[in-house]
């Protein structure tokens, strides 16, 4: 799926989406997926949260955030980078 003005919504390989910010003056720091595999199952009817179980839950959503291997997963990436200093 390739970005056009007329579209609401775009989607980009994850390579794609970094290679955005090549020409820019930052330093890449990590990708991350911000909803990851847990959009897909909020929606269950069988899924609940309990407050003492919100602390293991954003646990589990840091460890997975930056796995490569699932920012597929996900449906919105996060690049996260430092702006280079003007020296």
């Amino acid at each position: 799926m390739r970005h056009f003005k007329e579209q609401l919504f775009t989607g980009y390989d994850v390579t794609e989406f970094e290679g955005l910010f090549q020409k820019k003056p930052v330093d890449w720091l990590t990708t991350a997926g911000v909803d990851g595999l847990l959009e897909p199952i909020e929606k269950r009817p069988d899924f609940s949260l309990f407050d003492e179980d919100f602390r293991a839950l954003a646990e589990w959503c840091l460890a997975f955030s930056e796995k490569r291997e699932l920012l597929g997963h996900t449906n919105h990436l996060l690049y996260i980078c430092r702006k280079r200093s003007a020296d």
